[in-house]
């Protein structure tokens, strides 16, 4: 993972005080905020061309440069799709300096034209995000040249139009309906039997279904996101089962950034809500072997007047933990935190992200960096 540590700590001399500058540095950089405009891209699209939907490696590449007067701090890099994996190259990109979103995507599943977003969040003024966009022309080594053109069966008989639900931004409150256009290109019925949905969100309308030879049908998907108890970004895969006599399961993905809506909060509501404090955002765990697992403690306190519920913890890496005992906190109470850094097969700089969604109105989206130097032994 290509991020930039802000400072390097060399001696155990200097460490407290480097330890303290590090606090102090990032109090400063999150107070200050930069317009969208000040952040200039080469382009905020990427073209990858035709590429073979078991192709590896395929990655989109995003440059840009602060032109602004205060650093730009990312705070996250959303997708649309479960298929993609972002990069930043720096976290903190101070002003006249330039950094890269890399954009990994996996074309598995997908053929044809396809379209796909990043979504880069930080402690901008006049925006909630980047849209960056990037675009692939997608085969397989049986595509024929001529566009649409296939032999009978490839793909199975029965034929779906789409590989992905791709839901983006949605509110918590959201009830919508999606659809799938089914077609049996093939010479006898076809039956989806029943859906294997793991999500707990969405269902399949109506099922089974049965479609006729050269028949096409509307199936619906009804989305539902009041029955989900999370935050951030989810992702997944969903089967349909059917009697196709050559590609009997179909595969489907589907991916949906889930938002709470605070800005309809009134401000006496808003005075009254929970308010997350955290004793520190950054973790140093200093230089250690590859394989060691290290342990430091933080400390999470509600300074709200209403109870502080921790909804979802994410890191960006197995190998970096945080499990607190409680995740419902009443007003003035804390919890402490232990992390855990786990360096087995790294190697060099080290900087990991946990992100804590909380129902705190203000600061919804906590990050916690964790710092480590991991050295080979031998």
């Amino acid at each position: 993972m290509l991020i930039n540590k802000p400072f390097s700590l060399n001696t155990n001399m200097y460490r407290p005080f480097g330890f303290l500058l590090l606090l102090l540095q990032q109090s400063i950089l999150s107070s200050a905020q930069v317009s969208i405009k000040d952040l200039v891209f080469e382009s905020l699209t990427y073209d990858i061309g035709t590429i073979f939907d078991d192709q590896t490696g395929v990655t989109a590449r995003y440059s840009f440069t602060n032109k602004g007067k205060n650093p730009f701090i990312s705070s996250a890099i959303d997708v649309s799709c479960g298929c993609t994996n972002p990069h930043i190259t720096k976290d903190t990109v101070l002003p006249g300096e330039s950094a890269q979103i890399f954009a990994e995507f996996n074309p598995k599943g997908f053929l044809g034209e396809t379209s796909k977003w990043v979504y880069l969040r930080g402690n901008l003024t006049d925006a909630y995000q980047v849209e960056l966009t990037f675009t692939a022309n997608i085969k397989n080594q049986y595509t024929n040249n001529n566009k649409g053109e296939y032999y009978r069966g490839q793909y199975g008989y029965l034929l779906i139009n789409r590989n992905s639900f791709t839901w983006g931004n949605q509110l918590n409150d959201a009830k919508f309906t999606d659809t799938l256009l089914i077609t049996n290109d093939g010479y006898h019925d076809i039956t989806i039997k029943k859906a294997q949905n793991k999500s707990g969100f969405f269902t399949f309308r109506d099922l089974p279904i049965t479609i006729s030879p050269d028949e096409r049908k509307v199936m619906l998907v009804d989305v539902d996101l009041t029955k989900l108890d999370t935050v951030g970004p989810l992702g997944g895969m969903v089967k349909l089962y059917t009697d196709d006599r050559f590609i009997p399961n179909k595969e489907l993905t589907y991916s949906i950034n889930y938002v709470v809506d605070y800005s309809k909060l009134k401000k006496r509501e808003v005075k009254k809500a929970p308010r997350i404090y955290m004793s520190t955002n950054a973790i140093e765990m200093g230089e250690m072997y590859s394989g060691t697992v290290r342990k430091k403690k933080l400390t999470i306190t509600n300074n709200g007047k209403s109870n502080l519920k921790l909804q979802r913890i994410q890191s960006d890496c197995t190998c970096t933990l945080l499990n607190p005992r409680k995740i419902v906190l009443k007003p003035g109470e804390s919890v402490h935190v232990e992390v855990k850094y786990d360096s087995l097969y790294k190697n060099g700089t080290q900087v990991k992200r946990i992100k804590i969604y909380s129902n705190d109105p203000i600061n919804p989206l906590t990050t916690i960096f964790v710092y480590a130097t991991v050295k080979s032994r031998g």
